[in-house]
């Protein structure tokens, strides 16, 4: 696939922000929580730009999709950037990238329509996941379970 330098320069920007996220939220023990708040919507604001560039852009919609449940407000953008990651999960060279791919767009879909109160939605999401990825973690079962009482 071609990337554009446009493209390239977004891809990082992204990673610059990411690394500073890390660094912010090492330091969010002694007070740095504005600090990853502000690298996180950075880190968003450059996804848009990718995707924006790109509607295509695998870093972007993934970015997208990771970043979606920090924030109300990113969830339908993130849902659409998930949804769009597992209608092209053919895309991705490798099988282990599918799988991440899926996991990290199950997980973001199952967690909103948790989050919104459609338990049956995001039962069907983490189920999903764990079918594609047994070992998601424990986070996700728990989840489904919370998710199957509601």
């Amino acid at each position: 696939m071609k990337v554009s330098s446009m493209e390239q320069k977004s891809v990082a920007r992204v990673m610059v922000c990411l690394g500073r996220a890390v660094a912010a939220l090492a330091a969010q023990q002694s007070g740095g929580d504005a600090e990853l708040l502000r690298q996180i919507d950075k880190m968003w604001e450059a996804a848009r730009e990718l995707v924006a560039l790109n509607p295509m852009s695998q870093a972007g919609l993934y970015q997208m999709t990771v970043l979606a449940p920090t924030a109300k407000e990113r969830w339908e953008e993130g849902e659409k950037a998930a949804r769009t990651l597992l209608d092209n999960l053919g895309e991705f060279e490798s099988q282990r990238e599918r799988v991440a791919m899926e996991t990290a767009a199950r997980r973001t879909l199952g967690w909103v329509a948790m989050m919104q109160k459609k338990p049956v939605k995001a039962e069907e999401e983490f189920m999903a996941l764990l079918k594609a990825n047994p070992s998601a973690g424990g986070q996700i079962s728990y989840w489904l379970g919370t998710s199957m009482v509601a």
